[in-house]
């Protein structure tokens, strides 16, 4: 090994944690009986859902609190932030969903509610997806209802709302939902499904069905004008690699690809020490149960 905790040449990566993230906790850290439930993360905010049925905002960068909305709707299972920032989606146990213009860089302004659904109510709120230009949030159940909101931060033509629509009833949960280029894409416990927003046409990916927790994405194109590409999960550790009409181009194995060690963590909080054990890694079958894109979009990651 080298001298000074340094990893040897052979080793051209490592996963770190450089900073101290416990500052999270710090809003709800004198409330014993409240706990985080769900998160997301955009540009500026990180949001975290609390079974107290609140919405925690944090500034992205430095972790401070910024604030805290509610709608006394019952615990928060689900929580979306619009792409533009400005408004934050999220679901509850009664499966109520809750629009809100949060207005986190407002001062002292209190959040607005913009709408609020109950076309999901007695089922659990499983995937929550936004559309690119934030005008709409698509919605996924555990009974395969998948529905759409309509969402505009207007207060006048919120006087008029349109209500909540259901676009699909599957036959199993909704594992994971995705959105690019107009379509959305769907995938349940079975099946994966793809819907053309636009011409309101819906089709099924592939024809052999699987039973278990599946995800699905959208990958990008070089360009943006060029189509994406969908990468569906299958059993034995196997995705598919399907075009924008659904047809199924590929079947990628990472069976023998994940026969491998699996990589530490090393974090600040201790030294850096690599284990050279020659253990040896069998091919490893699993589910992929989601497929998610990091910044800045074109890396894959899979988490089972």
């Amino acid at each position: 090994m080298a001298s000074g905790g340094i990893a040897p040449p052979r080793v051209s990566y490592i996963l770190a944690e450089l900073e101290d993230v416990d500052a999270v906790f710090v809003p709800i850290k004198t409330a014993s009986r409240v706990k985080y439930t769900c998160f997301d993360v955009s540009r500026h905010y990180i949001v975290f859902g609390t079974n107290a049925g609140g919405v925690v905002f944090l500034q992205h960068d430095t972790l401070s609190y910024i604030k805290t909305v509610t709608a006394k709707e019952g615990p928060v299972c689900q929580v979306a932030l619009s792409p533009d920032e400005n408004v934050v989606a999220f679901a509850t146990s009664r499966g109520v969903a809750v629009i809100m213009e949060h207005n986190a860089e407002r001062g002292a302004a209190q959040a607005q509610r913009l709408q609020i659904s109950f076309e999901h109510r007695g089922a659990v709120v499983t995937a929550m997806q936004w559309n690119v230009s934030s005008s709409k949030i698509y919605i996924g159940d555990d009974k395969g209802r998948v529905s759409v909101i309509s969402v505009s931060t207007s207060r006048t033509r919120n006087i008029f709302q349109v209500p909540t629509t259901t676009l699909m009833k599957l036959d199993s949960k909704v594992v994971q939902l995705d959105f690019a280029q107009d379509h959305l894409l769907v995938s349940t416990l079975t099946r994966c499904h793809l819907c053309d927003t636009n011409k309101e046409l819906f089709m099924t990916i592939g024809k052999k069905m699987r039973d278990g927790e599946y995800g699905a994405c959208f990958y990008p194109g070089v360009r943006s004008v060029d189509p994406c590409t969908i990468y569906s999960a299958r059993p034995g550790s196997r995705l598919w690699e399907v075009d924008i009409k659904g047809n199924v181009c590929c079947t990628h194995q990472f069976k023998a690809a994940l026969a491998i060690k699996p990589e530490k963590l090393y974090t600040f909080r201790n030294e850096i020490n690599i284990d050279e054990g020659d253990e040896e890694y069998k091919p490893l079958a699993t589910n992929f149960q989601k497929l998610l894109l990091i910044w800045p979009g074109y890396y894959l990651l899979i988490y089972f």
